[in-house]
């Protein structure tokens, strides 16, 4: 029913109170990249006369992942001016006979990968 429908943008109340029984599938209303108002839309005073179930994906119109890269500090547990020790808790000295600290990248990397949806629905209030 609304499969070339690209510019609805309000359903308000369409089906209240419908009195035939009726059947809803997922994606019914993907290509209304417009649509922004649902409310009461298949709701009714009496008995509903939805068949089945509401389905997931009713009002899908797709999306996109997001990703981003973040780096921060990590507070570290060991302090990098003191000179690294062996197994006996001797210094360790390099070849030229000066202690060896360790070498310190106090930086850490998270990547957060999430899926944006691509909707403008902003109001579903009393819509089943």
């Amino acid at each position: 029913m609304f499969k070339f429908t690209p510019k609805i943008a309000y359903c308000d109340y369409l089906f209240k109170n419908f009195k035939i029984p009726y059947t809803l599938t997922s994606e019914s209303f993907a290509t209304c990249t417009n649509l922004t108002s649902v409310s009461y839309m298949f709701a009714n005073d009496d008995t509903s006369n939805i068949i089945g179930y509401i389905p997931k994906r009713l009002f899908y119109h797709g999306g996109k992942t997001v990703s981003n890269t973040y780096e921060y500090a990590v507070d570290l547990s060991f302090d990098p001016t003191e000179p690294l020790k062996d197994a006996n808790g001797d210094f360790v000295l390099d070849s030229e006979g000066n202690y060896t600290y360790p070498e310190v990248d106090n930086t850490q990397t998270i990547n957060i990968s999430y899926f944006v949806p691509n909707t403008k629905i902003v109001n579903i209030e009393g819509c089943f």
